[in-house]
């Protein structure tokens, strides 16, 4: 498995846990509609800028396999996981939005 696959299947299995977590447990998103848009901010940023960065950190150069595990599934794992729940929690905020209305 190559590198750029092994990065699409544990995309996959992070939007699939999200998916998850929303279904049973849908108290956990914030009620607020500006909230949920916050976090939705929050989790890109964390995404774009700081868990490449704290990967790169925790890599740092390292052909190792333990950083390289560590910052796969303790930085990448739960910065896409909250980046896709606090996408699917705007995505429920439209779709409840376009029913009300």
């Amino acid at each position: 498995m190559s590198s750029a696959s092994l990065v699409v299947a544990i995309s996959i299995g992070s939007a699939l846990i999200a998916l998850w977590v929303f279904a049973r447990h849908p108290r956990l998103a914030p009620v607020r509609p500006t909230v949920r848009m916050v976090h939705l901010v929050a989790a890109l940023a964390v995404a774009q800028f700081v868990a490449p960065a704290a990967m790169a950190f925790v890599i740092h150069g390292s052909n190792a396999l333990g950083p390289s595990l560590f910052a796969l599934f303790f930085i990448f794992v739960p910065s896409q996981l909250y980046a896709y729940l606090s996408g699917i929690w705007v995505l429920a905020l439209l779709r409840n939005a376009l029913i009300a209305r």
